[in-house]
């Protein structure tokens, strides 16, 4: 069982893998929630960054491997 204040946290946010499309589309647009309000960000083409988590357009993926995480909210 995990300690009370692990507990907790396990109730607060949920740790999810990036698999699927709508995956990937929450974590590219994470950042650009994120900064919304910063005059000093510029973005990145979300199309680029998406294609930069799949191994069939990401040439790094020849010689690695990565997986990708999400921490949301609650049960979401």
């Amino acid at each position: 069982m995990l300690p009370f204040k692990n507990r907790i946290l396990a109730l607060m946010f949920t740790i999810k893998e990036v698999i699927t499309k709508k995956d990937k589309k929450q974590f590219v647009d994470y950042p650009f929630n994120l900064y919304k309000a910063d005059n000093y960000w510029v973005p990145p083409l979300k199309k680029d960054e998406i294609k930069q988590l799949s191994a069939e357009s990401n040439p790094a993926f020849e010689f690695c491997e990565a997986k990708f995480w999400m921490a949301q909210n609650g049960n979401a």
